[in-house]
């Protein structure tokens, strides 16, 4: 089956577009033929991991076809499932022909004329139009309905419980409302009975739910994200604190039950239905893991070198590498094994990336096993991030990022002889380069959004940059990707997008030596490791114009929905192209060119009438 076509039926089973807009006879609703609507919403909950928490399933089919459904949230519902649809030659024609766009610029309209009457029922459209959005790169729009959404429930309250409203317990873990009920079990809310005890975030028990258990992981992730990016009076009470924190994930998997304990062995034995829900569990316990303990090794995180606390900087360096090894295991295996790819949660590119982050330097290892092991944890990483880049605007960005991270690796090589626990900690902790910007992208999953260096919101074609600087003594920026109407300081240089990669690192300075004893050898290795992935990967996508689908929301408990405008911009992406044919992500030679075919003119947020000029001439990168 196509990993690029919804799991609703066989590709070839699905009819041309012109059939599905242009049936005669056929009964439309808000001109889109019946038929299309409720194969869409099959697509909607088959696609978006946590559509059941937004939307009852038969409640909403039921209320559909009684005419009592709110257009709002029908037009919401088909525009964010026309990201996923897939036709029977695997385009994206609803896409491509802006349809999707139309169809929430639509519902957006409604939405807020609607916003005097203050309904719940808004909620759920707001949600879905902030996903929306997200996936398109408008993140000024997908803002613009969170916090709708947000000032909603706060008007509202959140009153008693209905089976109907399970979309609040995503407000309640944002709100960290630790005695707020959570989700049902999956097979109670099928029902419509809860036969389980009543459990909240505080509660030691658990009821066996996946979004009971999504929910308390998350709200572990946004504690520990949060505290990454406080400010502790001394190392040792950061030390403190990430001790703490690591005892709160242990304790939320030793209670977990068993069969949600993802190996890369056990992918096969979880249902279909069930995997996004159960691998991003999982994904999400190992990243937090990799933020806590990655944010003081500078070489993984990127931050300022520092020499003290050898030790446990060290330490925390061989759980982080662990957990990325382990969730670059799960990656793979799902990619290897599943043909429900399409549903898999966005969160998961931002996993990837922070994987490739922290195993990028071990691909320059002396030790083969462990730069064999990197080699392939990468490529499975990137192959992942190529995939979700088909459906969300942020995963392409991150694959832009990786090349940059490669680049300075490569110019600024550390040689590290084994795993992090035998090698010299000074290797780990001696980083020279420092990019408080790279190291928020690699920590805190989208801060990197956010321009704090602007006084206004990017537009679209202005770019973002990871603002990487070299060494301690805080020398001038190596390069930067600069918007062309930015103000310059000195020693900025304006460089093209298309040429960032390829330049960002092209001086010949040199951090670290190699060991005279393999000096030789690693003056061409690298070389040679990148040649040979970037021939793999070439090989596994061959012209793949349609990747696939994959979604989370921006995590359903992202700290953004706490802060939700906190100062900074937030650029605009959607110019970038998400179907890629180019993947020598790590052949800087060819580089140069290379990014400018990668992006191209996407759909984004344009105007009503784009959808026209797109069709006489395609979220997806939901997140």
């Amino acid at each position: 089956m196509n990993h690029g076509a919804f799991a609703l039926h066989n590709a070839e089973e699905l009819p041309p577009l012109n059939l599905l807009l242009h049936t005669l006879g056929e009964d439309r609703y808000h001109g889109i033929p019946r038929h299309l609507i409720s194969i869409l919403i099959e697509v909607y909950y088959q696609n978006v991991y946590n559509a059941a928490l937004l939307l009852h399933k038969k409640l909403f089919l039921e209320s559909f076809v009684a005419g009592t459904a709110r257009s709002h949230i029908v037009l919401s519902v088909c525009a964010f499932a026309a990201n996923f649809y897939r036709d029977a030659s695997g385009g994206a024609t609803l896409k491509e022909h802006g349809f999707m766009v139309e169809w929430a610029q639509r519902a957006g309209k409604l939405v807020f004329l609607d916003a005097q009457e203050i309904q719940e029922e808004s909620i759920v459209t707001h949600c879905n139009l902030s996903l929306f959005w997200h996936s398109q790169g408008d993140w000024r729009l997908s803002y613009l309905h969170k916090g709708s959404a947000c000032n909603l429930l706060n008007i509202i309250g959140l009153g008693p419980r209905r089976p109907q409203d399970p979309w609040t317990c995503e407000f309640e873990a944002a709100t960290n409302m630790d005695n707020l009920p959570l989700p049902w079990p999956e097979e109670d809310f099928e029902i419509g009975v809860c036969r389980s005890p009543q459990i909240t975030l505080s509660s030691d028990q658990s009821n066996g739910g996946m979004y009971a258990e999504l929910i308390k992981i998350l709200t572990i992730w946004s504690t520990a994200i949060a505290f990454v990016k406080s400010s502790k009076p001394s190392f040792s009470s950061k030390i403190s604190g990430i001790h703490d924190l690591d005892q709160k994930l242990s304790d939320w998997w030793r209670k977990l039950r068993p069969e949600f304990q993802l190996t890369a062995s056990k992918i096969g034995t979880i249902p279909p239905d069930a995997l996004p829900k159960v691998l991003m569990m999982n994904i999400v316990y190992h990243q937090t893991f990799c933020a806590l303990h990655a944010s003081i090794v500078p070489l993984f995180c990127w931050g300022r070198g520092h020499e003290d606390w050898l030790a446990a900087r060290q330490l925390s360096a061989q759980v982080a590498y662990e957990h990325a090894c382990s969730a670059s295991a799960l990656i793979d295996a799902v990619l290897g094994s599943s043909d429900r790819l399409s549903a898999m949660p966005s969160y998961i590119s931002h996993a990837a990336y922070a994987g490739c982050a922290i195993q990028l330097p071990f691909m320059f290892c002396s030790n083969l096993a462990v730069r064999e092991k990197a080699v392939a944890n990468v490529k499975a990483n990137i192959k992942m991030l190529h995939t979700i880049a088909g459906y969300w605007k942020f995963a392409a960005l991150l694959k832009i990022y990786v090349r940059c991270l490669y680049n300075g690796h490569r110019k600024h090589p550390t040689i590290l002889d084994n795993e992090p626990r035998f090698v010299d900690p000074r290797k780990l902790t001696g980083f020279k380069l420092n990019a408080p910007r790279a190291q928020a992208s690699i920590l805190e999953f989208n801060a990197i959004l956010r321009l704090k260096d602007s006084d206004g919101v990017s537009k679209s074609g202005e770019e973002v940059d990871l603002g990487i600087e070299q060494g301690n003594s805080g020398s001038e920026s190596v390069s930067r990707l600069r918007s062309p109407g930015r103000h310059e300081g000195p020693g900025q240089e304006k460089i093209p997008l298309q040429h960032a990669a390829h330049g960002l690192w092209s001086h010949n300075a040199s951090t670290m030596q190699f060991p005279p004893s393999n000096e030789e050898q690693y003056q061409e290795h690298p070389q040679n490791i990148f040649s040979a992935l970037t021939s793999q990967l070439s090989d596994t996508f061959v012209a793949e114009s349609n990747p696939f689908d994959i979604d989370i929301f921006q995590p359903i408990l992202d700290p953004e929905m706490i802060e939700l405008f906190p100062g900074g911009d937030l650029p605009d992406l959607s110019l970038f192209e998400t179907s890629p044919l180019n993947l020598d992500y790590f052949n800087i030679e060819e580089l140069t060119g290379a990014t400018a075919s990668t992006f191209g003119v996407g759909t984004g947020a344009a105007s009503m009438d784009r959808s026209e000029d797109v069709a006489a001439s395609n979220w997806a990168d939901a997140s």
